[in-house]
């Protein structure tokens, strides 16, 4: 899925998704409401391209920031994925981005998107939020529209989207 968000509040606000297949694996097909939910998100995309593939949370995946600065969004994020999907997930340090999971940063995020703005990028490997604190949160915000509704409500064993 690749898409441009623009929206105005305080500064110009930068969206952007891009859902690219790996190499390593073969990715799951997104299902109609996955696609369905991209589709819907707000802001909505000036543009987008779905492949129909699927980023998968599970049990096993790796939550991790990239700074001490970013800890309270991502204690955010767990807090949210284990209560609705009933997992145990911890929230991990590290200045490298990890092979699959979700990963929160700063480093190399585009300064031309101030405070609020961030970029967002979903593989079937890895989720990659980057922006400054306030943008990442709002990419953690965005993230969640990316969720099935059942992740509010009730556990689950995989989610894809």
């Amino acid at each position: 899925m690749a898409c441009v968000f623009r929206t105005t509040r305080l500064l110009p606000f930068l969206l952007l998704i891009t859902l690219f297949i790996s190499c390593k694996k073969t990715a799951e097909e997104a299902s109609p409401e996955a696609i369905s939910r991209f589709e819907n998100i707000i802001p909505k995309a000036d543009s987008s391209v779905v492949d129909g593939k699927a980023f998968e949370l599970n049990e096993e995946s790796k939550i991790t920031i990239a700074t001490e600065a970013l800890k309270p969004v991502g204690q955010y994020l767990i807090d949210f994925l284990n209560e609705g999907t009933g997992y145990r997930l911890k929230l991990n340090t590290s200045d490298k981005a990890p092979a699959s999971g979700i990963y929160l940063t700063s480093e190399g995020a585009n300064e031309a998107l101030g405070e609020e703005g961030y970029s967002l990028r979903v593989t079937n490997e890895l989720i990659t939020i980057k922006g400054k604190p306030a943008g990442v949160f709002y990419g953690v915000q965005t993230l969640r529209q990316l969720f099935p509704e059942s992740i509010e409500k009730k556990s689950s064993d995989t989610i894809a989207f």
